[in-house]
């Protein structure tokens, strides 16, 4: 069975070890289950019988976009697809977007907390119309972090806005939606055209999982572990052993919704 892993961080091996240790004591006491590297990482997916990960990168200011960039087209391989980020105070953010598009990323990670915006801001508007026109996806941390408590920048129902605002926009609201903000995924979110990626499933309440997988498409539905905060093995055996949905929905979580998404992008 091939597994694609939607939801993955790396880090450049000589920065790894000093982001690592930063990003630790932020989201305590989440443990991480690799060292941040790639090295780290195709361990991980071969133990779990991963067959590709996608790589969430996120510039959290402007300057950082070019060296993002240029690091990323040096890791992609057939086991690495690195998606790209952009940043909403770049001058650029056009020609940012072309040149993630011209080295041939399918999508960009936003996060709000981390990048100092809300995901429904007036100023993203276009930017968002223009990553739609481009033919490509957007993946937003989605709900609560740890690191910012009671920060709403990421809340539900911002997705559920710009759902509104760009409906032609292809989007990953990751960790099933919404981080410790469940209900509201149910309230606002499912049903809709949105894509829910599973990192942290099995902190969700069994009675609401139940309800957000019977009241949302099938197809839209992407495995993500949020490695190296996640493990992959324990995610990937979790989907698997779930009762309430079955085998081939199993497979569509797995790997063939990720080929709805990507054919989806060019409707």
């Amino acid at each position: 069975m091939k597994i694609i892993d939607v939801h993955t961080h790396v880090f450049p091996d000589n920065l790894a070890h000093k982001v690592m240790g930063n990003l630790q004591k932020a989201n305590a006491p989440y443990k991480p289950f690799t060292d941040g590297t790639i090295r780290g990482l195709l361990a991980s997916m071969d133990e779990a019988g991963i067959t590709s990960s996608f790589i969430l990168n996120i510039a959290t200011k402007p300057e950082q976009i070019a060296a993002i960039i240029k690091w990323t087209r040096s890791i992609c391989s057939d086991r690495i697809i690195s998606l790209g980020s952009i940043h909403p105070d770049s001058i650029s953010w056009q020609k940012d977007i072309d040149d993630l598009r011209k080295n041939g990323i399918k999508g960009i990670k936003f996060q709000p907390m981390y990048q100092k915006f809300a995901i429904d801001e007036k100023r993203m508007l276009p930017i968002y119309e223009y990553i739609a026109a481009s033919k490509m996806f957007v993946i937003f941390h989605s709900g609560e972090d740890i690191a910012f408590p009671g920060n709403t920048q990421s809340s539900v129902d911002r997705i559920g806005n710009i759902l509104k605002e760009v409906p032609r926009l292809k989007i990953i609201a990751a960790h099933f939606g919404g981080w410790r903000s469940w209900p509201a995924v149910l309230e606002h979110l499912c049903g809709k055209d949105v894509f829910l990626e599973t990192s942290f499933i099995h902190e969700v309440d069994e009675t609401l999982r139940h309800k957000i997988f019977s009241s949302h498409d099938r197809r839209r539905f992407l495995f993500g572990s949020d490695s190296p905060w996640g493990s992959q093995k324990m995610q990937v055996e979790f989907i698997k052993n779930l009762s309430e949905i079955d085998g081939s929905f199993k497979d569509g979580v797995f790997y063939e919704n990720v080929n709805f998404l990507l054919n989806s992008l060019n409707e």
